[in-house]
C-alpha cells in the first residue's frame, strides 16, 4: 500500500498538465500566465 500512498506534491497537476487538459477537452491552448490568473482567481495558493 506504501507504493500507492502519494505525496502532497505529486497529487497536484503541473502547468503542462493543465495545459493538456484543457487542449485535449476544450481545443484552447492556454499560457502559464492565465492558468496563474485563473489559480488567483480561485484562491488557489502557488
Amino acid at each position: 500500500m506504501d507504493e500507492l500512498d502519494l505525496t502532497a506534491a505529486e497529487s497536484k497537476a503541473t502547468y503542462e498538465e493543465i495545459k493538456d487538459y484543457v487542449l485535449e477537452h476544450s481545443g484552447l491552448k492556454v499560457s502559464n500566465l492565465y492558468i496563474a490568473q485563473i489559480k488567483q482567481k480561485c484562491g488557489i495558493i502557488l
